[in-house]
């Protein structure tokens, strides 16, 4: 009695939280290799929500680095007609308008085919649409 409580405890907080990973570019095929490589994102507990380098991460460079803690990196996550969606922010500096940057909205993703949609943000001419790319997401 005393094991089977054992493996429980250990495998309770193991079993509470999900994984998620996602990359994206112009081509992403079944072995999630990119082609006109974008981004990728992870999370341990699915929490996309505050700084990046806390309960999510975010990578710019196909063969670069996770990005370190960044309070002008943000993530935002939605439901809408139960389509998950996560936005990042990404803010480079400011104008007199506010903020300027990128922003990035990952659409559904759950599905194994998520979207992501590029759009630059701020500045003289506002936020434009700059680009669309196909994702490979893995769910643990």
């Amino acid at each position: 009695m005393k094991t089977v409580i054992l493996i429980l405890a250990t495998l309770l907080p193991a079993l509470s939280f999900a994984s998620t990973y996602v990359v994206c570019g112009k081509h992403v095929d079944s072995e999630m290799r990119a082609a006109g490589y974008e981004l990728e994102i992870s999370s341990e507990d699915d929490a996309y929500s505050g700084s990046v380098g806390k309960s999510w991460n975010l990578k710019l460079q196909e063969n670069g680095d996770w990005l370190s803690a960044n309070k002008n990196i943000t993530a935002k996550k939605t439901e809408l007609n139960d389509v998950t969606i996560i936005a990042i922010t990404l803010v480079s500096g400011r104008s007199v308008s506010g903020a300027v940057g990128t922003v990035y909205k990952l659409i559904d993703l759950y599905s194994e085919r998520p979207v992501l949609e590029k759009y630059s943000m701020g500045g003289f001419v506002g936020s434009q649409k700059i680009g669309t790319y196909e994702c490979m997401s893995g769910n643990d």
